[in-house]
């Protein structure tokens, strides 16, 4: 019906109705002469360009079949509202009760302050026009104050501004495809190591241009004294890892009691887990698309700068004397510690060719003291981090049952048709099932109970939904 109704909506006219044995004729039109062939001839002009054609062009008419409601009869139905009902008697009957209120052709208005005139709209057709001055292709999803101004232009209700803002909160698009403007969620939040050997964080980094047959970098940082090591690879492959670990890691420093790695599928694989718990190490995987708590992804950054240096004029010897890369990594002071990765891991700083020639000895560290005093440093410079990250961000908890977005990584796919810049920013919803710290939750997602994220707070925002 409403299909027919916009069809003859341009159109000015009353309809009657006639019965079908007073239309015989009108019945006799309806059937099609299926036995005889009729050849159609289209016309010699074309139709007048009439306010129908301009509703199909314009698309407007596709906008209004979405939306049924509008062509409730308003006057109407601003007279069954119990709200309204009382004030237009009151009206007709001339009282003065509402003075901020007029009738116009049978149409109650409100008066502004400064003159103007708006329809006021029943209760019943509140929501039709918030949905089509936001939800439509017409509203295109504006904020609250933009979908306000262009509603206030024509019509009234009390509370207008409060049931516009409750509608887009909980609008869904809205929450998928615009950006979170707020501050970034989570405090600092992070465990410190306290002795060597009690993590090891993995990452890798690549291709670079071909190098003495390598293309790649294996990075291994110590948790806690930020010694590095560093091996060339041809390939990235959980295989290729795992040889390096042995014979370039394992074999010399032994084993430590945890494993950091990123999700990368060569970290990920059940062979390179099998291999890691092998060893007996705990085999812990960071949040997907955080990866700020990885120290070997901050040691790629001093890595990148030394290599830049090194090599600026002619990128293939990247791998040529990469151990004195390393050695330079490992001698380096660091802020936090105060303290050089060597001399935390070795309790000596390293011997270097100058030191030899010219005989100057190194100092021998007592290796609690130092590690003592580096514990002291690493914690006070955490807490100075802390202060500066916290005020960047806000500290936002979620609990157990809340329904969460998360944020999406999509990358454009010309083949697929897919641009990142069209993308939602958001997907879901999820619900939180467990908190895993103070900053990261398991997710489970709302639609497909079989598939589980684990996600950073900086990642989630809170999911709301329009309550009827």
């Amino acid at each position: 019906m409403a299909r027919w109704i916009t069809q003859f909506m341009p159109f000015r006219y009353v309809a009657h109705h006639i019965k079908g044995k007073d239309n015989t004729f009108s019945d006799y039109l309806s059937r099609y002469p299926v036995d005889a062939e009729v050849k159609v001839h289209p016309p010699a002009t074309p139709p007048p360009c009439d306010s129908l054609n301009i509703l199909h062009r314009t698309g407007h008419l596709r906008i209004l079949k979405d939306f049924p409601d509008i062509f409730i009869d308003f006057d109407a139905s601003q007279m069954s509202d119990p709200e309204l009902e009382p004030i237009i008697k009151s009206l007709r009957d001339g009282s003065n009760a509402h003075p901020n209120y007029i009738l116009k052709r049978n149409r109650l208005y409100r008066v502004l302050n400064n003159g103007q005139h708006r329809a006021v709209v029943p209760s019943a057709l509140v929501d039709t026009i918030i949905r089509y001055y936001h939800f439509s292709k017409f509203g295109s999803h504006w904020g609250t104050q933009r979908t306000f101004q262009h509603i206030r232009k024509y019509f009234f209700w009390k509370n207008m501004h409060r049931s516009i803002q409750s509608q887009i909160r909980g609008c869904e698009v809205c929450q998928k495809t615009k950006s979170d403007r707020t501050k970034p969620q989570g405090h600092l939040s992070s465990s410190l190591d306290t002795r060597v050997g009690q993590t090891l964080y993995l990452d890798t980094t690549g291709p670079l241009p071909p190098s003495m047959g390598y293309r790649h970098i294996l990075i291994a940082v110590d948790g806690f004294s930020r010694f590095t090591i560093l091996v060339p690879l041809t390939t990235v492959t959980s295989k290729s890892i795992m040889n390096a670990l042995n014979t370039h890691v394992f074999r010399h420093y032994g084993y430590w009691e945890r494993i950091v790695t990123d999700n990368a599928t060569s970290f990920s694989s059940h062979k390179f887990t099998s291999f890691i718990h092998s060893t007996g190490s705990r085999h812990t995987f960071l949040i997907p698309y955080y990866p700020n708590p990885n120290l070997a992804e901050r040691q790629i950054q001093n890595l990148k700068t030394a290599l830049r240096a090194k090599c600026h004029d002619d990128h293939s010897k990247w791998a040529h004397d990469l151990y004195l890369t390393q050695l330079s990594l490992n001698s380096a002071f660091n802020e936090s510690t105060k303290f050089s990765p060597v001399e935390l891991f070795f309790g000596r700083p390293l011997n270097t060719p100058l030191n030899l020639v010219w005989d100057i000895p190194s100092e021998q560290l007592h290796l609690p003291t130092t590690w003592q005093t580096a514990i002291a440093n690493i914690d006070a410079a955490h807490k100075r981090h802390a202060a500066v990250y916290n005020k960047r961000h806000v500290n936002v908890q979620y609990s157990v049952g809340d329904k969460v977005l998360l944020k999406t990584y999509i990358i454009s796919d010309k083949q697929k048709g897919i641009t990142k810049k069209l993308s939602p920013k958001y997907w879901g919803p999820f619900q939180i099932v467990k908190k895993i710290s103070d900053v990261s939750y398991l997710l489970q997602n709302c639609e497909d109970a079989t598939i589980h994220r684990t996600a950073h707070v900086s990642q989630l925002k809170i999911f709301r939904t329009n309550r009827k």
